[in-house]
């Protein structure tokens, strides 16, 4: 909370050549009024502020790209055996559960640099919070009939749709005995499900009232309200955070399945998420700088649940939902998991 009052305030100036910008119902106690915004806001600030933070987005998972992967395991290692089949690969190959020694670390210096990004990112955009949720709210802007639909479809992307493709996509892997299908759905729901948890948790916390309440106020932080009150549930996105939670959990489960093509699914993925954020904003529920910590929240849950599952194949969760489980020779265990998705 000081932090944020710390933080020095953006000048604002309203002239005779100011365009229009209509308050929306709620505010001010229901009352109907209209604000100024500078034209230089509206041209230059909100973009400047968005292609910003973009930037440092796209920088942020380019190094959370690259982390390093889990070591190919040994073969002949343990007393269960986990069976892969890939089409890249040999139709059929029998591997060792990977030993704790021979995984990557599931966190790196990488990801602690990438954090960083992310939280320059949200720093910067603090300061123009209100200028860039003013200079959306115009009223050129908020006449568009497409800015609308597009906004609607992509908040419906977010939520509930994030989580209903990737349950659909498990329960079309396991009916149509399409294992991979069913691992990248299994994996993507996850993540879904565990940013959704830690960003429900930072909604409670943080109590930052949305600028739908009062888009001239961004630094309205009350500890503990969100909890009671939807109206201060702002800080961080969470139709951002599931959205960018599958996209990067697609991803890398695309990348594994199919080494390459992350090159050519990550950037429709991440964009269509970033569409997601933009529509939030759109629609007055959330600052830029909730989109960021959400885009930051879901890109970290959704490469590091992918990552824990496949340094762990075969844990618990997908050993009961996932894999069919057989007798090995030598007395062990054989876990079947097909990466096939012919």
């Amino acid at each position: 909370m000081r932090l944020l009052n710390r933080l020095p305030a953006v000048p604002y100036r309203s002239d005779s050549a100011a365009c229009r910008c209509p308050a929306r119902p709620g505010e001010n106690g229901g009352r109907s009024e209209t604000t100024h915004c500078s034209p230089v806001l509206r041209g230059r600030t909100g973009g400047v502020g968005l292609l910003l933070a973009a930037a440092m987005l796209s920088a942020a998972q380019g190094v959370l790209a690259q982390s390093p992967g889990v070591r190919a395991p040994v073969e002949g290692r343990g007393d269960s055996r986990l069976l892969l089949s890939a089409p890249a690969r040999s139709p059929s190959l029998a591997v060792a559960d990977t030993p704790a020694a021979e995984r990557g670390p599931l966190f790196t210096r990488r990801d602690l640099v990438a954090a960083g990004v992310f939280a320059g990112a949200t720093v910067i955009l603090f300061p123009l919070d209100r200028r860039i949720a003013e200079s959306l709210q115009d009223s050129s802007r908020q006449a568009s009939r497409f800015l609308h639909h597009a906004a609607t479809g992509f908040n419906t992307l977010g939520d509930p749709g994030a989580v209903v493709v990737t349950g659909a996509l498990y329960a079309v892997g396991r009916l149509a005995h399409r294992p991979g299908l069913a691992d990248l759905g299994l994996h993507s729901t996850e993540a879904i499900v565990f940013a959704s948890a830690v960003t429900g948790l930072t909604k409670g916390l943080a109590g930052r009232a949305r600028p739908v309440l009062n888009v001239h106020d961004s630094r309205d932080f009350k500890l503990g309200r969100g909890f009671r009150d939807s109206g201060r549930t702002s800080f961080p996105s969470g139709h951002t955070t599931a959205a960018f939670a599958a996209a990067s959990s697609v991803t890398e489960e695309l990348a594994e399945m199919h080494p390459g093509s992350q090159w050519y699914a990550g950037p429709v993925l991440y964009g269509a998420a970033a569409l997601v954020g933009g529509a939030r904003m759109y629609d007055n529920k959330h600052w830029a700088s909730d989109v960021v910590i959400g885009a930051a929240v879901g890109t970290f849950s959704g490469i590091k649940i992918v990552q824990y599952n496949h340094a762990h194949r075969g844990n618990r969760v997908d050993r009961r939902l996932l894999a069919s489980v057989a007798p090995a020779a030598g007395g062990g265990t054989a876990v079947g998991v097909s990466l096939s998705t012919r």
